[in-house]
């Protein structure tokens, strides 16, 4: 085989290479393996083929240039549009693909969002009417309290010589939260805090009832001692004209003082002081009536002083209590 020859089958071997569209570099070695030649041979008559192994050349050149058949290598380009239209179209069919994906979880996330939105508007609406419910529910509360609290007017629009409507209420603060919160972590701080919440509350219930005329109004300083219910019931049961009977349970003669405040309508202004020199009777009456109260508080009324006149009174009764009261 001349050199020509083997230069010619070494051009085919690199052209047949591309055309097949193989994506891989074709190396010395191979080419070589494939003309039956040595590397040596190769170096040394057929290096000026080299550019077109590295791709430093364009192997269109070797087609031209060769002379090649040109119907094989126009079939082995179609081959190679064909092949490359259709890796185009799959790319494309793909992307398509995502595209269309992508839309339909925008699309999806968007109505989502509008579908929250949505009840969340509704969810605003319900709560709008529920607070106005609860508004209108307060407002009939205070409408009735204050009809009780003018029931000394009703009784002077009755007829001449009949004895006066009685009106007896009791206002009690509401300790349930601040003793959960005692026995729940053993939280002092805590069940003070919710006490005085407890205080506050009750002191503006009474405020709405004075706003509407002047009632006599009876303080029962809870020493947690005796029941507050048997002392209202012994004491007021069968008792004439208007009247506020108030749970207080307050130690300290300041804390008392400052309940005052405010109350202008409450006219006569008593306190009742439940007393017992009997420490056994005490210790009965405070375990059996209020186990849930914390020790400490029961301490503070112990070392507390008794309310006084000075302390913005009309009256002022300490009364005895026995065991059961």
């Amino acid at each position: 085989m001349t050199a020509i020859d083997t230069e010619r089958r070494l051009k085919k071997i690199i052209c047949d290479h591309y055309l097949s569209g193989n994506a891989a570099r074709l190396t010395i070695i191979e080419v070589c393996a494939r003309a039956d030649i040595s590397r040596q041979a190769f170096h040394k008559s057929y290096s000026h083929l080299k550019p077109y192994l590295t791709g430093a050349r364009n192997v269109d050149e070797l087609l031209v240039g060769d002379q090649a058949d040109a119907g094989k290598t126009i079939i082995q380009c179609q081959k190679l549009v064909r092949e490359a239209q259709a890796e185009l179209r799959h790319m494309r069919e793909n992307q398509q693909k995502e595209y269309q994906k992508l839309e339909n979880n925008l699309v999806t996330t968007l109505m989502n969002g509008d579908v929250l939105i949505h009840h969340s508007r509704e969810l605003s609406n319900e709560l709008k009417k529920k607070a106005l419910h609860n508004e209108i529910l307060k407002r009939q509360l205070t409408e009735k309290e204050i009809q009780l609290s003018g029931i000394e007017e009703n009784a002077r629009l009755g007829p001449p010589g009949a004895k006066p409507e009685t009106l007896l209420m009791k206002l009690q603060p509401n300790l349930a939260d601040a003793c959960t919160r005692f026995l729940e972590a053993g939280d002092l701080a805590a069940y003070y805090s919710a006490k005085a919440t407890a205080i506050a509350k009750l002191k503006e219930k009474l405020q709405r009832i004075l706003r509407k005329g002047v009632v006599r109004v009876v303080l029962f300083q809870n020493r947690f001692i005796s029941s507050f219910d048997k002392f209202v019931d012994s004491h007021y049961s069968a008792s004439e004209g208007s009247l506020v009977v108030v749970d207080l349970p307050l130690a300290a003669r300041s804390e008392i003082r400052d309940f005052l405040r405010g109350l202008s309508g409450a006219k006569p202004l008593e306190i009742f002081v439940p007393h017992c020199d009997s420490e056994a009777t005490i210790k009965a009456q405070r375990g059996f009536l209020y186990g849930q109260i914390p020790v400490p508080e029961f301490r503070s009324f112990d070392k507390e002083s008794l309310p006084t006149i000075q302390d913005g009174f009309d009256r002022v009764v300490v009364h005895k209590i026995a065991q059961g009261d």
